[in-house]
């Protein structure tokens, strides 16, 4: 049920004399509270009460926005009464922009889910893809840097059937756990990735598992947890995972990814040479200790870390172009990175030659590889440019025709 339009009368004495003013207050949610069987766009404001509890599309194609305190929940399909709707549920849009103190859902239906999109830019106290009676639709929620959730999110929480094929986004703040499927139907394959904070993480909750893909390039408090399914984990070297990263039953692969330093790279190596299977581990990188357990393989995807340096004029073969490129250092050489992540290394420099020539040229490709890397692109005969590691760190070093070191205090 909507809010109808109310004729409100205020009596007001003045000297003596009533006089009566009339108007109109106008609905807070528009057209209405409900929609009806067609696609339906909502948009409230203000402080709203929901005679029913809740912001409700009915079947179709419906968009829900809320731009202001809503003391209940948004569902997209519903019946109109704070129930389930009696069929599919449609593809929905809700958005959130203020404050929903209630769960905000894509389908409450009693068929199948629809495939729908949720976006929290305030306050929610939890939010579900999917709660049907049969199979969840297809959903995208995101949670942006904005959005503050304080239970959980769940891409499904149906009652039978198959789950769908869900994408979570977290870029906020999750005070709870991000679910791919709960309930009791059976679990597919979901895709979550926290860039923010959030308690725990959590692939499959209902029966069976699903083949998912959980990323963390951010917080988490406590666990990361797979659970059945073939299921893939990424964890961005310098990320924060509190507890255990348990891959669970089944086939499962744990990626470390980002970029490292040499040393961080040599240590999840180590730790990847001597795995049993499933692997089960400690390890110490980007100034953090992860804890896993139960996977088959595990994968270093790193690329090797360079320091962008400062801001300066680029010189190509001795001509100055823009200044759109990074000093890396300077000594008797000087080492530039180019716009596509190439070193550029030169040197002889004097009072006539104040830029120097270009010696040698290191592609972006090499650097990421690792090791120790000789140069034919150099334009002075005998003179060669190496990136190579001396005493644990990586150094651009200089050579003559015999192979000597001229300089090696380019570094980072």
């Amino acid at each position: 049920m909507g809010h109808m339009s109310k004729t409100f009368g205020i009596f007001v004495v003045l000297a003596g004399a009533l006089f009566i003013l009339t108007g109109t207050a106008s609905a807070q949610c528009s057209p209405s509270e409900d929609g009806d069987a067609g696609p339906n766009t909502i948009t409230c404001s203000g402080d709203v009460t929901p005679a029913d509890g809740e912001v409700e599309g009915v079947g179709d194609d419906d968009s829900i926005t809320n731009n202001g305190t809503l003391n209940g929940g948004i569902y997209g399909d519903g019946d109109g009464a704070g129930g389930a709707f009696a069929g599919d549920g449609g593809n929905d849009n809700i958005t959130n922009n203020d404050t929903v103190n209630g769960s905000i859902a894509g389908d409450n239906a009693t068929g199948s889910g629809g495939n729908d999109t949720i976006t929290n830019n305030g306050f929610a106290r939890r939010i579900t893809g999917d709660g049907t009676g049969s199979d969840g639709g297809n959903d995208l929620i995101h949670n942006t840097s904005n959005g503050t959730v304080i239970g959980d999110i769940t891409g499904d929480g149906i009652a039978s059937g198959n789950g769908g094929t869900d994408t979570i986004i977290n870029d906020g703040t999750v005070e709870s756990t991000i679910v791919g499927d709960g309930g009791s139907g059976v679990a597919n394959d979901d895709v979550i990735t926290n860039n923010g904070f959030v308690q725990n993480i959590e692939g499959d909750g209902g029966s069976g598992g699903g083949a998912d893909t959980i990323t963390n390039n951010g917080e988490v408090t406590f666990d990361i947890l797979g659970q059945a399914g073939d299921d893939v984990v990424n964890i961005k070297i310098g990320s924060q995972v509190g507890g255990t990263i348990d891959g669970g039953d089944d086939t499962d692969t744990l990626n470390f990814t980002g970029t490292a330093t040499q040393a961080d790279i040599d240590a999840i190596n180590t730790v990847i040479a001597g795995c049993g299977n499933p692997c089960g581990g400690t390890v110490s990188a980007g100034g953090q200790t992860y804890n896993f357990a139960n996977f088959e393989t595990l994968q270093n995807l790193l690329t090797l870390f360079v320091d962008a340096g400062l801001d300066v004029s680029v010189f190509l073969d001795g001509a100055p172009s823009a200044p759109a490129t990074n000093e890396i250092c300077t000594g008797a050489v000087k080492v530039f990175r180019l716009p596509n992540g190439d070193l550029e290394v030169f040197s002889g420099f004097d009072i006539l030659v104040p830029n120097g020539f270009l010696v040698a040229k290191i592609p972006q490709a090499m650097q990421q590889a690792g090791g120790v890397f000789s140069n034919a692109d150099a334009p002075i005969a005998g003179w060669t440019a190496t990136l190579e590691i001396i005493d644990g760190s990586q150094k651009i070093v200089g050579r003559d025709a015999a192979g000597n070191i001229i300089n090696q205090d380019c570094q980072w």
